[in-house]
Formats: C-alpha cells, sequence, structure tokens
C-alpha cells in the first residue's frame, strides 16, 4: 500500500528521510491548490484542477462561473476560491468529477482536506455529489461540509454523521482548518483540526454504488448549494484509512498551511511535521 517516492511538496527530501507527502502513500485522489501546475487558468478563473494521484480523476470547471484562483493566499502558498468574501464575487463555479463520485461507492473511504468557509449558509459543502433521483435516498449522495452554520457533517442521505462547532462569523478572521471524513470498519468519523471538533458513530454503511455521479469539488447539489470559501488542497482514499494514515495526512496539511497551531494536544503531529 505504502510507496515511498523521495517528493515533497514542501521541498525535495531524499528518500527514507524528509517531510512526509501524499506522494509517499497510495491515494485514490489529490488536489494541491499550492502546485500551480496542477491548475488550469484563464487568467484568474480556474478551468480545471488536475489529480496529483496518477489516477486520472482530474476535475473540470462546469457551468458558467469559474472559481478563482489566488496567489500566495495561505501560508504563502496559492489556493482556490468559491463563492464570495464580503464584496468581492469568487464565482459560484465548482469543479466536476463524476469518476470519483463513483470509486468512493461500495467501499470504504476518507477525505482529508485543508479549506475555509467564507459564510454560515445552510449546506456549504467541501465536496457534494447529486445523481437525480438519489437525492434524498438514504447512502446516496455524499458531502462533507457544514450542514449549516454550527454544525460539520459527513452526509450520505439519512446516514448522516454532525458535530456542533462553533457558529461562523463574518467579525472573525477566516480560519482555515483541516476537514476529515472517514468510513471505516469501526464506523464513520468526521472532525476538523485533527480532532479540535470530532464526532464518530458505529456506522459502517457504505455509499450505494451508483448513488454518487455527479461528484464535485465545491457543490453540494445541482448547481446550486455552491460552496463560499477557498479549498487549499484534498486527499481522497477508496479503501479503509487507518488512524496512523488519516492522522499522518492531517498533520501534513496542517503544517504546510500554517495551521498546526489548531491541532489537539493529543494529536501525535502537534509538535512537528510527518516525516519518511
Amino acid at each position: 500500500m505504502f510507496i515511498s517516492t523521495g517528493v515533497s511538496l514542501l521541498g525535495a527530501q531524499p528518500s527514507g528521510g524528509g517531510l512526509w507527502t501524499p506522494a509517499d502513500v497510495t491515494t485514490t485522489a489529490w488536489y494541491d491548490a499550492s502546485d500551480s501546475s496542477t491548475v488550469t487558468v484563464s487568467g484568474t478563473d480556474v478551468t480545471a484542477w488536475a489529480d496529483k494521484s496518477g489516477n486520472g480523476y482530474n476535475a473540470t470547471q462546469t457551468g458558467s462561473e469559474n472559481p478563482t484562483y489566488a496567489t500566495a493566499l495561505v501560508n504563502g502558498l496559492n489556493s482556490i476560491e468559491f463563492g464570495t468574501l464580503g464584496s468581492a464575487n469568487r464565482g459560484y463555479g465548482f469543479l466536476d468529477q463524476q469518476a470519483l463520485g463513483s470509486a468512493l461507492c461500495g467501499v470504504k473511504y476518507a477525505i482529508i482536506g485543508h479549506h475555509a468557509r467564507y459564510n454560515g449558509q445552510t449546506q456549504n459543502q467541501v465536496v457534494g455529489a447529486v445523481s437525480g433521483g438519489s437525492v434524498g435516498n438514504s447512502n446516496a449522495v455524499l458531502h462533507l461540509g457544514y450542514d449549516n452554520s454550527t454544525r460539520l457533517r459527513l452526509g450520505q442521505f439519512s446516514n448522516d454523521l454532525d458535530d456542533t462547532i462553533p457558529a461562523y462569523s463574518s467579525l472573525q478572521p477566516v480560519a482555515d482548518n483541516v476537514i476529515t471524513g472517514l468510513n471505516r470498519a469501526a464506523g464513520k468519523l468526521v472532525s476538523l483540526n485533527g480532532g479540535e471538533y470530532i464526532a464518530t458513530n458505529n456506522n459502517t454503511t457504505d455509499l450505494t454504488v451508483g448513488g454518487n455521479s455527479g461528484f464535485a469539488i465545491g457543490r453540494f447539489s445541482g448547481n446550486y448549494y455552491n460552496f463560499a470559501g477557498r479549498i487549499n488542497e484534498l486527499v481522497f482514499f477508496n479503501f479503509e484509512v487507518l488512524d496512523a494514515l488519516y492522522q499522518k495526512v492531517e498533520g501534513y496539511l496542517a503544517w504546510k498551511w500554517g495551521t498546526e497551531a489548531s491541532l489537539p494536544f493529543s494529536h501525535p503531529y502537534k509538535s512537528a511535521a510527518p516525516t519518511t
């Protein structure tokens, strides 16, 4: 399962000794806004976001609006903005990747990313899916993000896992967070910042095969309920991910994007980034 490439997006590192990145493990899909070679733009409008996993799950802009590529926005790194921030219209575009949605059905999975939300709107989902009659059907339409201002959600329709979080406030500085959603043999987990806020259950039901087409980055349902925020990086796995691996990804993301201070003291990468 584990592949050491010796490549680090935090700087080239020799194999066997350096900063760990998702290049050092088998991923299903990996989107990294800091890597400008993976982001196709027209001006500052994002038209495509390439998958770094090697599996070809490249996400493409759909609809009349585009996300925006922002230079040196987070910890000196580039990010992709969706929706609006104040009076600045970032475009309610989203990035389609239907094949990835299907790859997450009928299996255990993990989604781990780094992002910030720009408002407390209903259904402010970082990733989501819609497939005609699958809307409302149990264990279809995977989504990960926010059900409202105070509810974090990993959702499979009628099989949702929620956690209460502080309300979004436009009076506060926008905070970037690690977000984690897991479907494991022991049940599901959803958390922010490596367990700063966390909920688990023992429901092990997988997504219904065929119930997750139309999957997209920055959208929940159809051409509405689009994400308002920025997405810095996303890592997907379509197999069971246990503590050692998902916590390593969380540590990598937190240190890379400058939010390691938000990791709880119990997190194994609170004091230092993961290494190979």
